[in-house]
């Protein structure tokens, strides 16, 4: 009995503490909904919707290239005898830029014009001793003609009596020197094309000997290929260099080009303005999305802006007029590509835009979004909040308007 009453008191307690969590449960709820409802609501500056036609201001970063450019290398080994131009000088095309000692270069160069002259003179000579052979070779044909003629007078008159053994063993020693002349020379004519072909064979290597002597000596004289200006002189006057090496490079100034590697959503528009003018030293650079489709554009550098090859630069081009574009300020872009309209109970809801460039209106920088998918008449977050998240309840304390019949 005692047992049983014991267990119905715990039951009792355990009962009445189970209510009393529950009645905590529901005041301490009731509270925190009070305090939500109590909490004020975050203080916002906005701007209206007013799309406008603007001209958007794009900021990149690229590197300079010159489309026209030269390493001047020595072709000889050769001692540096003076330095005529030094690094960022202006050059015209064909002037000396450095001096080398060529005189071993000059010395093959004239032995190898010697031999190319002895060997056309051989040839010559050659043709013209062929030109006289083919002569002869008809007069000692017909020389022969003659000769058996009268060989054959002379045996008809021996065996008539009528000639002695003595004109008849002349008229034959006669024939048999004119067929040995004949013999002689046809075999000197056949010669001849054998003989040609050898001093043609010689005379075509030493023209490509000195050919490439030529080149060399072109080359060791160290001149400027074009108008530009001088990059970099990579030797000292007394050093001694080594053929190959790269002495002097230049650049022509009016080749240089502006290379930007930008998506193909943008790369279209800013193609068609490559004859443009672009505002250079920008404050603030775009990034191009890792991954994203994307193509190179090159912008010509204007010849006022000492840029050289190689060096990278920001700079701002502005794109084609577009129509419907909305303006807001920097402080309403959200990771690059969010803003935050207000809803009608005026709570924040994210809005994922496509960015299309930036322009300045009074001073102050706004970013150009499209505005095809903003609400009519709809209210943009302007502030910087630490903490903006969707479904942020707002009081709007300031509206600012942005012109929408302006072109920028």
């Amino acid at each position: 009995m005692h047992k049983r009453v014991v267990r119905i008191a715990v039951a009792l307690a355990i009962l009445g503490l189970a209510i009393l969590l529950a009645v905590l449960m529901i005041n301490g709820g009731n509270d925190t909904a009070e305090e939500e409802a109590e909490s004020p609501a975050t203080e916002i500056t906005a701007i209206e919707v007013a799309p406008g036609r603007y001209a958007p201001q794009m900021t990149w970063v690229g590197t300079v290239m010159a489309r026209r450019e030269a390493e001047l290398s020595t072709p000889i080994a050769a001692d540096v005898l003076e330095l005529l131009v030094g690094e960022g000088d202006s050059v015209v095309a064909g002037q000396p830029l450095i001096e080398l000692d060529t005189r071993q270069l000059d010395w093959d160069l004239a032995q190898a014009r010697t031999e190319v002259r002895e060997l056309e003179l051989s040839q010559e000579q050659l043709l013209d001793q062929q030109e006289t052979d083919e002569a002869m070779l008809a007069l000692e044909r017909e020389l022969l003609v003659q000769s058996e003629r009268a060989l054959a007078r002379e045996r008809g008159l021996r065996e008539r009596g009528a000639s002695t053994e003595a004109a008849l063993d002349e008229a034959e020693s006669r024939t048999i020197q004119a067929r040995q002349s004949v013999r002689q020379r046809e075999s000197a004519l056949a010669q001849h094309p054998r003989e040609l072909s050898r001093l043609e064979l010689q005379r075509e290597r030493a023209e490509i000997g000195l050919e490439r002597l030529e080149d060399q000596a072109r080359r060791a004289a160290m001149t400027a290929p074009f108008d530009g200006i001088v990059d970099a002189v990579n030797t000292s006057a007394g050093q001694q260099v080594g053929s190959g090496q790269v002495l002097v490079s230049l650049h022509d100034p009016d080749s240089r080009v502006w290379r930007v590697n930008a998506p193909d959503r943008n790369a279209e528009a800013l193609e068609a303005r490559l004859n443009s003018a672009w505002v250079a030293q920008s404050r603030r650079a775009a990034r191009v999305s890792e991954g994203a489709a994307s193509r190179y554009v090159e912008f010509p550098v204007p010849a006022e802006l000492d840029w050289a090859p190689g060096e990278m630069h920001q700079a701002m081009v502005q794109r084609p007029h577009v129509d419907n574009v909305q303006p807001v300020p920097a402080a309403a872009l959200y990771s690059n590509n969010r803003i935050f309209l207000v809803d009608d109970d005026d709570q924040l809801q994210s809005s994922v835009i496509v960015p299309l460039g930036a322009t300045w209106i009074d001073g102050d920088e706004y970013w150009l979004i499209d505005a095809a998918d903003l609400p009519a008449d709809g209210l943009i977050l302007a502030s910087r909040l630490p903490n903006v998240l969707n479904g942020l309840r707002v009081e709007v304390t300031e509206t600012r308007t942005v012109s929408s019949n302006r072109e920028q």
